[in-house]
């Protein structure tokens, strides 16, 4: 299955606003924290569907580990063990819409504030999902496409968490 257009980064200013509404970007999927429209009150969003998500940036504290590390048998419970249902929930939330923008094939881009940690982990949830692939060959797909990601163990353990939340 071909996916279109997935970008993925850190807060975009105005002038890379300009630039994905130019490229063909249809889709801002916000999980930065930070309210978009509060950024940029005096830029025209109309043009994109908007979807925000707020959950803490709790991955990018540790340092980054091997994606071989998905094979540990305690990863899927840290996450559970260090959020609460609220977290969780509203990732689990942004992974599914951007599942769905790739199964309707519609050009997005997913950021987070340093397009480091939320961004990078929410993308490879929805790419293992929507790809049929191993967290592996997830983490591998985001890297080779956004070389600023960091996958820490944390991360890891919610991307475990995030595939067995998800039908198959």
């Amino acid at each position: 299955m071909q996916a279109y257009p997935l970008l993925i980064s850190g807060l975009p200013n105005s002038d890379t606003l300009q630039v994905w509404q130019k490229n063909g970007i249809r889709c801002l999927l916000n999980v930065s924290g930070i309210d978009i429209f509060e950024l940029y009150p005096d830029y025209n969003l109309a043009a994109f569907t908007v979807a925000q998500f707020t959950f803490a940036d709790i991955f990018t504290l540790a340092p980054p580990v091997e994606a071989t590390a998905l094979a540990d048998s305690d990863l899927g419970s840290l996450y559970v063990q260090l959020t609460d249902s609220h977290q969780r929930q509203a990732l689990l939330a942004a992974v599914q819409c951007l599942q769905a923008q790739l199964q309707n094939r519609i050009p997005t881009s997913v950021f987070c504030h340093r397009g480091q940690g939320r961004s990078p982990l929410v993308a490879a949830a929805a790419y293992q999902h929507f790809y049929q692939e191993t967290g592996q060959q997830a983490i591998a797909r985001i890297l080779a496409q956004h070389r600023p990601a960091v996958f820490t163990r944390l991360s890891l353990s919610a991307l475990h968490w995030c595939a067995s939340q998800l039908p198959t």
